[in-house]
């Protein structure tokens, strides 16, 4: 997904919160920074591992939303594509557009806040799945 700060800034950012000092092993031995860097590296971890395939996913719900067609005019690349197709559709949400909410925007959207949550705070999203 198109989230900020990417893989390798947050890997820079831990590695200036952690300098020289390794992480503790055990979590609640962490200081905050450290906590930080933990986290910082974790989600980097699952930009390296995940974000082409969420990537991928978005673009599939857009063609859902809209014709295929719109989504490959949409942007030069991928992440273009789908810093564009936002932009429209907040812009058509904005305009009403879109208030009968049809099931292909409630699943984009969905799929949107899902893996927001996949990639920052996967505890909270296993414990709503499993509850």
């Amino acid at each position: 997904m198109r989230q900020c700060p990417g893989p390798d800034e947050l890997e820079r950012l831990a590695a200036a919160i952690l300098g020289n000092d390794p992480l503790p092993d055990d979590p609640k031995a962490r200081s905050y920074e450290q906590r930080l860097a933990a986290k910082a590296l974790s989600i980097a971890a699952y930009d390296r591992e995940y974000a082409a395939a969420d990537r991928a996913r978005e673009l599939r719900q857009f063609a859902e939303l809209w014709d295929a067609v719109i989504v490959e005019a949409a942007g030069a690349d991928d992440e273009a594509r789908i810093a564009g197709l936002n932009r429209r559709l907040a812009v058509e949400i904005r305009r009403g557009d879109w208030d009968r909410a049809p099931r292909p925007l409630l699943d984009l959207l969905q799929m949107q806040v899902g893996a927001r949550l996949a990639r920052s705070n996967q505890k909270y999203l296993k414990a709503r799945l499993e509850g």
